[in-house]
């Protein structure tokens, strides 16, 4: 889940963001209460998206074979 942060805490303590973000924590930046940017770790979206190609790989390999009746 997005945690919401105004763009002064993300100024005051990017240094904590970045260590959250690299957790796998995601934030949505605010400014005068609405949304203008999100900060996501880069690195673990493109492992999580790697890692569920190969479960979604798995899972079709494992899938019973069917006659098309042909």
């Amino acid at each position: 889940m997005d945690r919401p942060i105004t763009s002064t805490q993300a100024s005051d303590h990017f240094g904590d963001v970045l260590r959250d973000v690299e957790n796998g924590d995601t934030f949505v930046v605010t400014s005068a209460g609405e949304p203008v940017a999100k900060i996501i770790p880069v690195f673990k979206s493109r492992k999580q998206q790697q890692h569920g190609m190969l479960e979604l790989l798995d899972y079709l390999e494992a899938l019973p074979t069917r006659d098309s009746g042909e």
